[in-house]
């Protein structure tokens, strides 16, 4: 059998997380598996079952996998997990999970995502094309819906349509997770807030590109260095080399090269909001051009609630962060993170 062109990687683990999460991943197999029927051959699916609870049973033997045509299942035990997480304050590490399925996958190219994204349908055109760049990382805009259905729903070549018209909009920063502030959107009036384009991006069919990448990143470096070294702070945050960070543990294409190039997600128990930004700063730094799928192109998240997250301790702010990615940018910090071992490389998953 021919390898596939990507492997699609995402971790969980059976526990009822969000409470719909059977139905979340059922969805999650029928839609990928009409578009494995359209463009066959172009997708294996890798997914690891991180710390499976005892009283349930795995994710291999919860769900209709063989309606998709290649899938790869990885178990990390509750064991290794205890090691990983000696504190037990989280009962999954997310991105852990997603270096091991990366390390496993047999696709040129990798896929970054959730069990809840639903690509939408010119992106998976775009896919099909197999016309991928080795030398980029791809970023998509995610779309918070509302999946209002419950058993039944199998329009997956109208799915478009269906998730525009149940769009969310979402107010990111809240006070806390409790309150979201989620509210339809006008199906007349829809968009999206969208990446800011510069003199420095070109677009054809809503894929921006960054013009002259290399040079204007080396020149950007320079710039920000000189105004790190007098004192002009706010000029030198990461965002000016336009990287687009938001959600990218939704949506994050590159060559599973480029992740063996910069060892890999973050792998820390520590903290977990933001660990899917430090992959776009590493790539960034590590020279490959950023390339942002917009317009209609875009990642359509099934959205749902949050609040479980707020017993999850984080050691660090949003602020620090941002002042790594900014170090990492501008190469006065690796960005290789991880050790050379990272994604699980020596166990038998």
């Amino acid at each position: 059998m021919k390898n596939p062109y990507i492997s699609i990687v995402f971790a969980n683990r059976n526990d009822g997380y969000t409470s719909d999460q059977r139905l979340r991943i059922s969805n999650f197999i029928d839609f990928y598996s009409y578009y494995d029927k359209k463009y066959p051959g172009l997708f294996e699916f890798v997914i690891c079952d991180w710390n499976p609870p005892e009283n349930t049973p795995p994710l291999r033997d919860e769900y209709e996998w063989t309606k998709l045509d290649r899938v790869i299942h990885l178990v990390v035990p509750k064991q290794i997990h205890s090691e990983l997480c000696p504190d037990h304050s989280r009962p999954i590490l997310d991105y852990t999970a997603r270096n091991a399925c990366i390390r496993r996958a047999s696709a040129p190219f990798i896929l970054v995502i959730n069990q809840d994204i639903f690509l939408s349908a010119s992106i998976l055109k775009f896919l099909s094309q197999r016309q991928l760049s080795s030398n980029c990382f791809y970023r998509a805009d995610r779309c918070d819906f509302k999946f209002d259905y419950k058993e039944g729903f199998a329009d997956w070549e109208h799915f478009d349509e269906y998730a525009i018209t149940h769009a969310l909009q979402k107010h990111i920063r809240t006070l806390s997770y409790k309150e979201e502030g989620t509210l339809a959107v006008n199906k007349k009036n829809f968009s999206l807030i969208r990446t800011t384009r510069s003199n420095f991006e070109y677009k054809i069919n809503n894929v921006i590109y960054s013009r002259f990448y290399q040079l204007f990143r080396s020149f950007s470096i320079i710039v920000l260095k000189l105004l790190n070294r007098l004192g002009c702070k706010k000029n030198c945050s990461y965002k000016r080399f336009g990287l687009h960070t938001n959600a990218s543990g939704d949506f994050l294409l590159a060559a599973k090269q480029a992740f063996y190039d910069v060892h890999g997600f973050v792998e820390t128990y520590h903290f977990y909001m933001h660990l899917d930004s430090y992959m776009c700063a590493q790539l960034f730094a590590a020279g490959y051009r950023q390339v942002i799928l917009s317009g209609n192109h875009l990642a359509f998240h099934s959205d749902h609630s949050r609040s479980a997250r707020e017993s999850r301790p984080e050691s660090m702010g949003y602020h620090d962060h941002a002042k790594i990615f900014r170090d990492i940018c501008l190469g006065k910090r690796s960005y290789k993170i991880n050790q050379k071992s990272w994604g699980l490389e020596s166990l038998n998953l």
